[in-house]
């Protein structure tokens, strides 16, 4: 009886693997439009004269007790460069990371059509492990350095 049970078993193991991938879905048709912003490049290769148009294109990166020298010192700081540096080595090329992004919001509008997909920005956290990825309404905040 014990061999019965085990012979159903591994059958049921064995036929229940399907290698067969019934959820591929096709979302060529589907049409997304993603901007990805490079925030920290812009921040660290900016200087001062530079720093307000920065300012205008991102307020929310910029509160009120942020003051010019502060993003100077933060941009010149020997630590910040170095990080920005490594960070730059993995990520100076983000085609690859922008094609999976725009492959997993296709499949979101595939099976949500009023979905709008998030203005993505990339940033430096300062390794801040707990917060890699920053989603509100209409922004995605992703740290590269975590």
């Amino acid at each position: 009886m014990r061999f019965i049970y085990s012979l159903f078993l591994l059958l049921l193991v064995l036929f229940s693997c399907n290698k067969n991938k019934k959820n591929d879905i096709d979302v060529s048709d589907v049409q997304i439009n993603l901007k990805i912003d490079r925030f920290e490049q812009e921040f660290y290769n900016s200087n001062e004269k530079n720093l307000s148009r920065l300012r205008l294109k991102y307020p929310f990166l910029f509160p009120d007790g942020f003051t010019d020298s502060i993003a100077v010192s933060k941009i010149n700081n020997s630590d910040e460069q170095e990080l920005f540096s490594e960070t730059e080595t993995l990520y100076s090329d983000f085609s690859r990371q922008n094609r999976k992004l725009i492959d997993f919001f296709k499949h979101v509008k595939y099976y949500n059509p009023d979905f709008i997909p998030p203005r993505i920005i990339t940033v430096l956290s300062n390794i801040d492990y707990q917060n890699r990825i920053i989603l509100s309404d209409s922004l995605l905040f992703v740290s590269l350095d975590a």
